[in-house]
């Protein structure tokens, strides 16, 4: 996918140069994303298919206005956006029009899943169970991470950070992902019972993993305007 705003035949450069960086990597096809008019476009898509020998199989013009509702970090999580429904089928409605998206999946193979390396076998009696804060104010986090960690044995429980009154017993470790904590700072700081039950579980020897916003919420504090 190749943002070709302001921009024509450099794009096929662009893709010519990631096609040559790695080879092991297979481009099969080319999205032009932001295109404004239907002169662009024709000069974009001659120009990759002359140089690059790649089909564009889609275009997306530059929309009048943001199909998302963003934040000052891109997207607004779907977790805190009433209208996320009504984007998503504006989006598809737009791609069922302008996407080729017969050759996309003509284009499209399964990928083989690698074995797990030996390291990853768990004997029986070692599973562990890992809390994940999963909830509006917590919501970054990479599928793969979880994937791996069930793939280990882990048995993972979701937990509501907002709305729960302490961490479930028997926790082996906890992952706090990122996220808005500023967001739902009120709420947090409303649930002291669930705080005081993380502090109490890190002060207790709990293996706590937290990035981003997860590592925000283990501050002593956060301001917000003032308070």
């Amino acid at each position: 996918v190749v943002n070709c705003s302001k921009t024509t035949r450099t794009v096929a450069a662009m893709v010519l140069g990631c096609r040559e960086l790695d080879k092991r990597l297979h481009i099969a096809g080319v999205i032009l994303n932001q295109i404004a008019t239907a002169r662009q476009e024709r000069v974009i898509r001659e120009a990759v298919q002359r140089y690059t020998n790649i089909p564009v199989v889609g275009v997306l013009s530059r929309q009048k206005k943001d199909i998302f509702p963003m934040r000052h970090l891109g997207i607004t999580p779907h977790q805190e956006a009433a209208s996320v429904q009504g984007a998503i089928d504006n989006l598809a409605g737009i791609v069922a029009e302008h996407f080729d998206l017969g050759a996309i999946r003509s284009l499209l193979a399964p990928v083989p899943r690698p074995a797990p390396p030996e390291s990853r076998t768990v004997q029986q009696g070692q599973s562990v169970s890992i809390g994940v804060l999963r909830d509006r104010a917590f919501q970054f986090y990479y599928e793969e991470n979880l994937e791996a960690l069930r793939e280990a044995g882990a048995n993972l429980v979701m937990i509501d950070a907002l709305s729960a009154a302490a961490l479930p017993d028997g926790l082996d470790g906890l992952y706090i992902g990122g996220g808005f904590p500023e967001t739902s700072a009120r709420e947090l700081a409303a649930n002291s019972s669930f705080r005081e039950s993380v502090r109490n579980a890190a002060e207790q020897g709990l293996p706590i993993y937290a990035e981003c916003g997860g590592l925000i919420f283990l501050g002593r504090s956060i301001i917000l305007d003032g308070s």
